[in-house]
């Protein structure tokens, strides 16, 4: 939260973090700049380098530059080695002080070099400026409500409704979409208005808690359709990049497993993980349902030699999560496998 007319009292501050709690039950933080009008939250869930040496926010103690950070960046082993040699010193093994790091050493330009799903926050007190990002495909959300004065932002609306005076009112034209096409399609808007999210590629930049600039840092390449190559540089491409991709998915300091429906994507990225050890595999199905993918799933696990799991939802499971699953989403969209997800 960045308002300079009204900084933010350390209880709701508490209870905007408190709220996302299933986001990170792990561990939580807090940082406030009182000069600044600036506080910052994070909830942790612990995947990489499980020590406090990864707590968050963290923060740059030469520069006085703080990070929240949701999120991984799956080549942060590449980009901490060029870091290393550029004499940059590392205190912890994960990812977060590498995103850090590169913050220091190259600004906004370390955005397109990061391969990952991410947003977030960061307070330079060196141009008194916050930063906002989101990942390039827009995996990570990152909500923004502007407030008399100032903003605040977080990875889930409901944050929001912490906040002394937000009223939380419904957006006609997001419920009609809503209504009509299953989901929001325009952009920025949300289900509740006043209540914005940051495009994916977009970075944000706020100063004397207002939104100052809004830069497009990743722009989707266009179809390529004069590639001249042949079909068999093309198919090595493609396999080097998956291989590549799956491995840098699989580095956690915690088991790591896969859900495997045994159709064409899930069985190449599990058959890919397999190679790299053993691996835990999971195929959810519904009971009394026509669409019962336990079978292929079954044949793929026995020939990549998978420890692999079945979990059959029944119709009253679903009923419960409906309802509870209407606290967690932040934006209505019609997508039953939300429920499947949910379960797993």
């Amino acid at each position: 939260m960045f308002n300079p007319e009204a900084e933010p009292a350390p209880e709701v501050l508490e209870r905007m973090a408190r709220s996302m709690r299933h986001r990170g039950p792990d561990d939580e933080g807090f940082h406030r700049f009182s000069q600044a009008g600036l506080a910052l939250a994070h909830r942790r869930l612990s995947i990489i380098d499980l020590s406090a040496a990864s707590h968050q926010p963290m923060k740059d103690e030469a520069s006085g530059v703080v990070l929240a950070y949701n999120g991984e960046i799956y080549n942060f082993r590449a980009l901490r080695r060029e870091l290393e040699a550029g004499g940059h010193v590392f205190r912890s093994s994960g990812d977060t002080e590498v995103l850090l790091k590169a913050w220091l050493e190259w600004g906004e330009g370390c955005l397109p070099r990061l391969a990952g799903m991410f947003a977030f926050a960061l307070w330079d007190p060196r141009s008194a400026t916050l930063h906002l990002a989101r990942d390039a495909t827009g995996m990570k959300p990152l909500y923004l409500c502007r407030l008399n004065g100032g903003v605040a932002f977080a990875s889930e609306v409901k944050a929001f409704l912490q906040l002394p005076g937000f009223s939380g009112g419904i957006d006609p034209a997001g419920l009609q979409q809503f209504l009509e096409f299953g989901y929001r399609f325009d952009g920025r808007g949300t289900m509740l208005a006043g209540v914005e999210k940051l495009l994916p590629g977009e970075r944000v930049v706020v100063r004397g808690g207002r939104v100052v600039e809004s830069v497009t840092w990743f722009t989707p390449p266009a179809p390529n359709g004069t590639d001249a190559r042949d079909e068999a540089e093309r198919v090595a491409e493609l396999r080097t990049t998956l291989d590549t991709v799956v491995a840098e998915h699989l580095i956690a300091d915690v088991p790591v497993g896969l859900l495997l429906s045994g159709g064409l994507d899930s069985s190449v990225v599990a058959a890919l993980a397999a190679r790299g050890g053993q691996l835990t595999t999971v195929c959810m199905a519904f009971g009394q349902s026509d669409v019962d993918e336990r079978a292929h799933a079954r044949e793929v696990a026995a020939f990549i030699g998978s420890d692999h799991h079945e979990v059959l939802i029944h119709p009253q499971e679903v009923q419960e999560e409906v309802a509870s699953g209407a606290w967690v989403f932040d934006d209505l969209f019609a997508d039953w496998g939300t429920l499947t997800t949910r379960l797993l």
